[in-house]
């Protein structure tokens, strides 16, 4: 989601500049750079500006190249290291005119400022200081959500993330956490939004109906995306879909499907046998076969194993050979959501490893 994005969402809901920038400052870091001491945003009309211009920490006029740029700035602090720009511009004097005296007569005066003290307004000259001190604080609190999200990536079908930073402090009610709350919304593929909540909230969030309808009732922030979102659970209509993924993405055939269990056993042309079993999103197996009926590989929810990101673990090698490399024994987070078709690029890769090494 682009901060415009964000924007324009957030006016629909009516929110406050104060309520806006915050909300705009969640998901501008996962796009600041060293080179751009701020995050410039243009406002679309007079009345959106107002709102802006209303709690902003400074505002003014600046003229560049002719072009006269209402500025309404909300300063950088210890938590972001650039300051967000919002404004509006016009070249013609007529509009000008208007746009000034509109803000007039909502007790908005301004007045000029030259690029030299713009620049200081912003402390543009010790930004890339900043910069590199809150990437490092960045990296270091985020690297639970960092982790999580590479493992989606690479295992799931899951293609963007989204980081809600709050610097290790609750989204709600900015109480210190280490915490971290996720939701992941799925179309053709999957997008996982983090955020830290803290007990409390973390534990009212699950009353809800998703996380993001809880961050709206709670916090102002508007919700997000698809609003009225359920949480997938396992039922037939699921089982459908993994049978057509089995077919389709595997090109295997059905054998047998359990709908008591949601399990679906199907077979390869290696003769590989795939067994998914979706009983609920804590209690699930994915098994593969080889040919003659051995366990190959597995992922599983069994809290059995300590892992980083668990309790889902995998198992890419179930077999005791000798010739297979030590390392390959290991068992591993699997960063599964246990549902097989969002799980899929981790399945295909179990079966593709079967077939590698235990087909002829």
């Amino acid at each position: 989601m682009h901060t415009k994005e964000m924007l324009e969402i957030c006016f629909k809901q009516n929110l406050n500049g104060a309520q806006i920038d915050k909300c705009i400052t969640s998901i501008a870091g996962n796009s600041l750079s060293i080179e751009i001491p701020l995050v410039p945003i243009q406002i679309n009309n007079p009345q959106e500006l107002l709102i802006m211009m209303k709690n902003a920490d400074q505002i003014h006029i600046l003229v560049d190249g002719g072009v006269f740029h209402f500025n309404a700035i909300y300063n950088f602090n210890s938590k972001f290291p650039a300051s967000r720009v919002y404004y509006a511009k016009a070249k013609e004097l007529t509009t000008v005119a208007r746009l000034q005296a509109y803000l007039q007569k909502n007790e908005i005066n301004l007045l000029p400022i030259t690029d030299k003290l713009f620049g200081e307004s912003i402390e543009a000259q010790n930004y890339s200081m900043r910069f590199n001190e809150w990437e490092i604080d960045r990296k270091n609190k985020n690297l639970i959500f960092t982790q999580l999200l590479d493992g989606r990536l690479k295992n799931t079908a899951v293609e963007k993330g989204i980081w809600l930073s709050t610097n290790n402090h609750c989204l709600i009610c900015n109480t210190e956490t280490n915490t971290i709350s996720t939701t992941t919304i799925v179309s053709k593929s999957g997008l996982i939004i983090g955020m830290q909540l803290c007990n409390r909230h973390a534990l009212e969030s699950q009353e809800r109906k998703n996380l993001i309808n809880f961050l709206a009732e709670n916090y102002g922030i508007p919700p997000i995306f698809v609003a009225d979102a359920e949480i997938t659970n396992h039922n037939r209509a699921a089982l459908v879909m993994t049978a057509n993924m089995l077919k389709e993405e595997l090109n295997c055939k059905l054998e047998k499907i359990c709908t008591e269990e949601y399990t679906i056993t199907a077979k390869r042309e290696s003769g590989c046998t795939i067994i998914l079993r979706q009983t609920a999103l804590n209690n699930y197996a994915y098994i593969i076969k080889d040919p003659s009926g051995k366990d190959i590989a597995r992922i599983d929810s069994a809290n059995d194993h300590e892992v980083a990101y668990g309790p889902d673990h995998l198992h890419i090698n179930l077999s005791k050979s000798k010739s297979i490399k030590k390392n390959k024994m290991s068992v591993e987070s699997s960063f599964t959501y246990g549902y097989a078709p969002l799980d899929i690029n981790i399945i295909k890769e179990m079966v593709i490893y079967a077939e590698q090494n235990y087909t002829t």
